[in-house]
């Protein structure tokens, strides 16, 4: 029902039928109790429950596999799913503020997006000299971008980039607006993606100074057999010759 202020209230009503002295039935008669607290109550434990169990599997997912690309898309695969996004992207960011995207719902390798990466960059190192912000969020042609940063240690080292379109976000008379919705769940699985984008950066640190020699910073004899052969892999994958040069 709609109480005067055209808002919704939830009613329970008991009744029984009432006859008159031939046995014929002229109608009901009974009590109607107001139960919306109640009701908002069940479903504030409904969506925290439900909540839960995708915050876990965006969690999970992201430590599913030893490959972190496929770890971090297949988080960013059921973040998407959970919040019915049009595309959800996981980056790293650098002490420079330069993202990297490190796994996705869906391609990327789009114009639009490739652009649109450069302009994050910049509202991202806006956000975080002006206020240190968590999220950031804009439209542009019927997307709603939203953006919330991840930390580790208190320094933020990456973002979760969700896209939804504004016509779904404009629905009315849900229990829970999806723009809302996004920016909980997002918010609540971003220390955990803090975390995996933390050691995903530590193990990028341990092979690149594997790589290296110490006193030069120039890539030692395991990266030079590491590189030539990946490079004979793919000769031999695509049906080519080469030649090495030493």
């Amino acid at each position: 029902m709609h109480d005067v202020n055209g808002d919704i209230r939830y009613c329970r009503v008991d009744a029984l039928p009432v006859y008159d002295k031939k046995n014929q039935w002229r109608g009901a008669r009974g009590v109607s109790t107001d139960i919306t607290e109640a009701k908002r109550h069940q479903q504030a434990l409904e969506f925290m429950h439900q909540r839960e169990s995708q915050v876990r599997a965006v969690v999970d997912a992201a430590h599913s596999s030893l490959d972190p690309a496929v770890a971090f898309s297949e988080a960013a695969t059921r973040l998407a799913s959970a919040i019915s996004a049009l595309q959800c992207i996981i980056m790293s960011l650098d002490n420079k503020r330069r993202l990297r995207v490190l796994g996705a719902s869906s391609s990327v390798n789009n114009s639009e997006n490739l652009v649109m990466l450069s302009r994050i960059e910049l509202e991202i190192q806006d956000a975080v000299s002006k206020n240190g912000g968590e999220s950031i969020s804009f439209s542009e042609a019927g997307v709603l971008h939203q953006i919330t940063l991840t930390t580790h240690a208190g320094v933020p080292n990456g973002a979760i980039w969700l896209q939804n379109a504004e016509k779904e976000i404009s629905k009315k008379n849900q229990p829970i607006l999806p723009g809302g919705y996004m920016r909980s769940l997002a918010q609540t699985v971003t220390g955990h993606i803090g975390i995996a984008i933390a050691y995903d950066n530590q193990m990028r640190r341990l092979a690149e100074l594997s790589r290296t020699d110490d006193l030069t910073g120039l890539m030692n004899r395991r990266a030079f057999m590491e590189d030539l052969q990946q490079r004979h892999g793919h000769l031999y994958r695509v049906s080519r010759t080469g030649a090495l040069l030493y």
